[in-house]
């Protein structure tokens, strides 16, 4: 007969790793019921985890295209009010155009309201939205369009230069007056035209660039979100601003006058027209990022409910689990309590 020992250690020892199991399966339990998902997701789908890892990262890029979409939005946005703006200020200017012809009485307000025009068509170019100007095109960084009213800018002396090359003498000089109707439309349709060509107008007045930028708002789509300061309409308006207020006309007579009056009213009737042309090849550009922005939702919405199938904890599962093991765990903590009392003392 052989002899061995049995510790009241020994004998507690399972009982504890016993409630050491329950209080961690516990735990988990109670995770589950707070959250509303599975507290190991690994353990639970096994293999299933690489379709969640595949939904989650199709969700992470579900977010970042929404959230392209939605700074696409805002470019568009903010270029159709400058637009519609430009457009407004463009109709006003025509109105009073055509009312000025053959009053000369009026040129000297119709300068004035050319001169704040040609400002406020420079403001509204160089709109900008968290720093980027929406009408910059790929070179957005930086502000499109020069102040002609600055010191110093380029744009003006040009147009200084030419006048006094075409006539001898400086716009708003006395003896203007003596320029006749045919001089003055060579000089508006030559020199003065020259000074808005692709080449002046990069040179003296425009830091955009004529490529306009993109973004894409889908897999296999991108758009255009803004236009840019050397489109013709933009560049037609400062034309017509510019030789209301800027070549003198307070002292041409008054068929000359007309034939300024006639050649910026074209200007501007034509340059309305390419506006509205520009609102609805951006409103295109709307309608497609609104289109791609459903069509992400949708997918956003099943991928959505795929990972809440595959994520989601039963509740009533998990409320049965939790109670069941809070019985085996009080039954546990009472059958350890009972061996902890056990002693060879008490049966001496």
């Amino acid at each position: 007969m052989s002899n061995f020992f049995l510790s009241t250690a020994s004998i507690a020892a399972p009982a504890r790793n016993s409630v050491m199991k329950l209080q961690s399966e516990l735990a988990r339990v109670q995770k589950e019921l707070a959250s509303g998902k599975i507290a190991d997701i690994g353990l639970s789908l096994g293999g299933g985890t690489t379709e969640l890892g595949q939904l989650r990262q199709s969700q992470a890029w579900q977010d970042a295209m929404a959230h392209t979409n939605s700074i696409a939005a805002a470019r568009l946005d903010i270029s159709q009010t400058a637009l519609a703006g430009a457009g407004a200020s463009a109709q006003d200017f025509l109105d009073q155009l055509l009312g000025a012809k053959g009053a000369i009485t009026s040129s000297t307000a119709i300068a004035t309201t050319a001169k704040n025009a040609l400002a406020a068509l420079t403001s509204q170019v160089n709109t900008e939205i968290a720093g980027v100007h929406v009408f910059g095109g790929d070179n957005s960084a930086v502000i499109p369009l020069e102040s002609y009213a600055k010191p110093g800018s380029a744009a003006k002396l040009g147009v200084a230069n030419a006048f006094v090359a075409a006539f001898g003498v400086p716009q708003g000089a006395p003896s203007t007056s003596a320029i006749t109707p045919a001089q003055m439309q060579a000089f508006l349709d030559g020199p003065f035209a020259n000074e808005f060509s692709d080449a002046n107008w990069s040179a003296n007045w425009s830091k955009a660039s004529s490529q306009n930028a993109e973004m894409r708002i889908a897999n296999s789509q991108t758009v255009e979100v803004g236009a840019n300061a050397n489109e013709q309409p933009f560049r037609k308006l400062a034309q017509a601003y510019v030789m209301i207020s800027d070549l003198g006309t307070d002292q041409l007579n008054a068929n000359t006058m007309n034939v300024v009056l006639d050649k910026a009213a074209n200007l501007v009737s034509s340059a309305i027209s390419g506006i509205a042309t520009m609102q609805a090849r951006l409103g295109s550009s709307q309608e497609r990022i609104s289109a791609a922005g459903d069509h992400l939702a949708a997918e956003g919405n099943i991928i959505t409910n795929r990972l809440d199938k595959l994520e989601r904890a039963d509740p009533y599962v998990a409320a049965t689990a939790a109670n069941t093991l809070m019985t085996q765990l009080q039954a546990s903590y009472a059958a350890t309590a009972r061996m902890q009392q056990m002693s060879i003392v008490n049966f001496l």
